[in-house]
């Protein structure tokens, strides 16, 4: 399970967006999410809200803490199976929309003002896609 008020429901629903669409990716398969608001915070504060996604656990060391330790050759190796995943989401079909899944908006700091000023998301159909 992963929770707290870092962990946005947008993760889980990806996680389901990835098992729809039958991606041969490596990830936890998805069981539950949801978000609710800690005792004695105020509800309108959207910052205090928890969200909870329990998820399949799959064992092994987080590869922030191991990258230091490992040799040359296996971090070519990791950034190469990294680069054929990123190579693999980019393949999925456009959804004609930029913003995060289910047109939800553009989960960034980058463009958070952008955002905030209702310039995003923005539904996008055929030009912004033929590259």
């Amino acid at each position: 399970m992963k929770y707290g008020p870092s962990v946005r429901i947008k993760e889980a629903e990806t996680l389901k967006y990835l098992a729809d669409v039958q991606v041969s990716l490596p990830f936890p398969k998805f069981f539950a999410s949801y978000t609710r608001t800690p005792v004695q915070i105020d509800p309108d504060n959207q910052d205090a809200l928890h969200t909870y996604i329990f998820l399949e656990y799959i064992p092994g060391e987080a590869l922030d803490k191991v990258w230091p330790t490992l040799s040359k050759d296996t971090k070519t190796a990791i950034c190469c199976k990294l680069g054929n995943i990123v190579e693999e989401l980019r393949a999925l079909p456009p959804p004609y929309y930029t913003g995060s899944v289910n047109e939800g908006p553009v989960l960034d700091n980058v463009v958070e003002q952008l955002n905030s000023q209702g310039r995003l998301p923005f539904s996008c159909k055929g030009i912004c896609f033929t590259y």
